[in-house]
């Protein structure tokens, strides 16, 4: 399943979306960590999850300075391709890591998204290209281990 975030037609919308595949990525990447064996992957993935984290608090002031209201957590939709319950029925590393890169392909296309959405201020502009710069990062790095 491929994300639809960033298809909105209103740049704040297509940000609440955002903030909820961020939420689920968290977990995700939670979900991840407690099952991969090797120490070296748990830490690799613990950093990326701080990113997501960071991205959340990101998005989260966008849009408090837009005037929008937002969750303060998941809501429970699933955005993105490989959740928790999916994460939790793989067994091994490698299919836990190719699990994380195809979630990791949700971001990445969302975040290119944002960053050409027609309804975004420049404000949000550097939030956004350095978010997608860590999304590039987790999906090079996954792309590369998984290889």
């Amino acid at each position: 399943m491929v994300t639809l975030v960033g298809t909105q037609a209103r740049f704040t919308d297509a940000l609440k979306d955002l903030l909820e595949l961020e939420y689920d990525a968290t977990e995700t990447y939670t979900a991840a960590i407690d099952r991969l064996n090797d120490e070296n992957y748990k830490a690799k993935l613990n950093e990326f999850k701080a990113d997501h984290e960071r991205h959340i608090e990101g998005i989260r002031n966008l849009l408090k300075a837009s005037g929008e209201e937002f969750t303060d957590g998941p809501c429970g939709k699933q955005v993105l391709m490989i959740g928790k319950v999916a994460i939790a029925n793989l067994i091994g590393d490698n299919s836990i890591l190719k699990a994380m890169l195809a979630a990791e392909e949700d971001t990445n296309t969302a975040y290119e998204r944002m960053l050409n959405h027609e309804d975004r201020p420049s404000s949000a502009d550097d939030f956004i290209k350095n978010a997608r710069e860590d999304e590039r990062r987790h999906k090079k790095w996954l792309e590369e281990i998984t290889a």
